[in-house]
């Protein structure tokens, strides 16, 4: 087994919030974190171009077998956590947090990239599907699509608590009937578990104080 952990960010954001992810991830896990800061704006080149580009590397030109991709502001909860993510991958699942593209018309949740574990056997086994967002997915959405497609398990991790809502008005993110809300600073379980916390939105620096109170705890601990 070969792994790795992957996260990227520009200009834009906080270098305190990159500093406590990988004080975390590092307190975790042994597995190595690539982290890329790359000097454009989304505006030039893509999110999902990005991961596209990120994926073929780790895969193909450093040998990875399993990648973790975590967004900036996300991190795990524990070194329990690390381990259950990339064993859940390593039997053969798509594995990460839950999200539905609200901005768009699809009643569909997704594994998104924002805590995103699978192999390259599964990747491969999926279509090696685009990163790319479209008039019907968001960022890392076509994997679960074609996943879905071709019967691919996967592991869904679920809102369990949020610290504050997406705006003033106390608005939080759906994910469709019967499914829980959740908003800034949510953090995700499996069976009940906490395993990933998920700031969102760190790029404009309203909730950050959320992020940086978490990791305190968790280097805390």
């Amino acid at each position: 087994m070969k792994p790795a952990i992957f996260t990227c960010y520009n200009h834009l954001i906080d270098e305190k919030i990159v500093d406590y992810q990988r004080k975390v991830v590092e307190k975790f896990t042994d597995i190595p974190l690539v982290s890329l800061k790359y000097g454009f704006t989304l505006d030039t080149m893509s999110h999902g171009d990005l991961l596209n580009h990120a994926v073929s590397k780790l895969f193909y030109y450093q040998g990875i077998d399993c990648v973790l991709i975590l967004d900036i502001d996300a991190i795990p909860l524990s070194s329990e956590a690390v381990q259950k993510t990339f064993d859940l991958a390593y039997s053969g699942a798509l594995v990460g947090n839950i999200q539905k593209a609200n901005h768009l018309p699809t009643d569909k949740t997704y594994v998104a990239p924002s805590y995103m574990c699978f192999t390259r056997l599964l990747y491969e086994y999926a279509g090696s599907p685009t990163m790319n967002e479209s008039n019907i997915t968001d960022v890392g959405g076509r994997f679960s699509i074609n996943c879905e497609r071709f019967n691919i398990p996967m592991i869904k991790f679920l809102p369990v608590h949020s610290e504050a809502p997406v705006d003033d008005t106390g608005l939080m993110w759906g994910l469709g009937e019967g499914l829980p809300t959740y908003g800034h600073g949510t953090t995700f379980a499996h069976e009940g578990v906490p395993l990933t916390y998920h700031l969102f939105n760190s790029v404009r620096n309203t909730h950050n104080e959320l992020f940086y109170k978490k990791c305190e705890e968790l280097l805390a601990t």
